[in-house]
């Protein structure tokens, strides 16, 4: 156990809820330097009162966020042989030391409230006032670029002048439902336009409780979610992104169940 790490972690860490009572169950386990840790999936969800997909989906997020890393057994083993990982105790602290606004709803992807939006809008626009934006784009409106911290800048891009389809909401649950999976930092035209196509290419698919049931079905296949073996090489298992799942070919096969119950090849 150390002490040092564990205050850092309840000083700097910008998140709550599961996420930080992972955070200081491995800081509980650590070394002084963050290391010497070793736990099993299983430990760390009966340390924390999860399921094993619950802290797996939460560990993959740290490793993807740079609050913890792999230093060995990347692909795990068997017994004896479980993962070895190092909290990155210089992201802790580059947290502590940012004047930044801290994030207000345990999302390492929210949008700071007090981000100063004046001329720009957000490219994830909806007409539909229920979602909470402005019904009328102004010409060269930004994109807004989703960055790690609740940061955010902007890239001058036009959207689509009638779009219904609700992208940041889609996003958020992607974000909820696909904890392990990449996040998301730009959401550019083209990852736009591929989630509206699909998202006007039938009714059903026209409301929010579709995605949800989908993202649900995706967490439960090994492949798209990264609990397949270790790739050819030592690479990495691959690991489904928003904008890969929306492009038509790999959204049809995802639909279809070709990625449901098998290995990667």
């Amino acid at each position: 156990m150390s002490i040092r790490v564990m205050t850092l972690v309840w000083e700097s860490f910008p998140r709550g809820g599961s996420d930080m009572l992972v955070m200081l169950a491995l800081a509980d386990w650590c070394n002084h330097d963050g290391a010497s840790l070793h736990p099993s999936m299983r430990a760390i969800a009966e340390k924390c009162r999860l399921s094993e997909v619950q802290a797996r989906r939460i560990m993959h997020g740290l490793i993807a966020d740079g609050f913890l890393s792999v230093i060995g057994n990347a692909s795990g083993g068997a017994p004896g042989t479980t993962r070895q990982y190092r909290i990155q105790l210089h992201r802790l602290r580059a947290v502590s030391s940012d004047s930044r606004t801290p994030i207000a709803d345990g999302s390492p992807t929210a949008i700071a409230s007090d981000t100063p939006i004046t001329r720009d809008r957000a490219l994830i626009h909806d007409r539909d006032a229920s979602h909470g934006r402005s019904d009328t784009p102004l010409a060269g409106e930004s994109q807004t670029v989703i960055e790690p911290l609740g940061t955010t800048r902007y890239a001058v891009s036009k959207p689509a002048k009638s779009d219904s389809c609700p992208h940041k909401e889609i996003i958020d649950l992607y974000h909820k439902k696909l904890q392990m999976c990449p996040r998301i930092r730009a959401w550019t035209p083209a990852r736009a336009q591929a989630l509206r196509a699909r998202w006007n290419e039938e009714q059903k698919r026209q409301n929010l409780g579709y995605w949800e049931r989908l993202f649900e079905y995706i967490e439960e296949s090994e492949f798209l979610t990264g609990r397949s073996r270790a790739r050819d090489g030592g690479k990495p298992p691959f690991m489904a992104s928003l904008d890969w799942i929306v492009k038509a070919e790999n959204f049809a096969k995802i639909i279809e169940g070709r990625y449901h119950h098998q290995e990667a090849a």
